[in-house]
């Protein structure tokens, strides 16, 4: 099961670096997409339901909750299906968690929890 989770982390790890990125570096253009999802209901949706989907296939492939690196595999699809859920079921509590305000911290996170996912997934661990 380690390799399943190595391989989870070695595609979510840099795709988690590049999207904390660009909210820290790229701020503007974040408020921009967001309040065009705000006004375009049905990207949000679509957004849940990707989430949905991504999420089913983490915790599907791997549901280890072990005391080592490869569980931020495993908290990573819970986190993902909880946002998915968010977002089917409650859109507008959804959209309450993506304000100005969140970017910074929400980058900040994102980025260090890929920054973990890459070091797990080069075997540094």
């Amino acid at each position: 099961m380690q390799q399943e989770a190595m391989c989870l982390a070695a595609i979510l790890g840099p795709f988690l670096i590049l999207h904390g990125l660009w909210m820290l570096f790229y701020r503007d253009n974040v408020v921009k997409v967001w309040s065009s999802i705000k006004s375009t209901p049905s990207v949000l949706y679509l957004i849940a339901f990707v989430n949905l989907l991504v999420g089913l296939i983490i915790v599907h492939t791997y549901n280890e909750w072990v005391a080592d690196m490869s569980v931020f595999v495993t908290i990573l699809g819970w986190v993902v299906l909880l946002r998915a859920f968010i977002g089917i079921f409650m859109p507008q509590m959804f959209m309450k968690m993506f304000t100005p305000k969140w970017i910074i911290p929400t980058g900040v996170i994102t980025l260090v929890f890929g920054l973990f996912l890459g070091w797990f997934a080069l075997g540094m661990v």
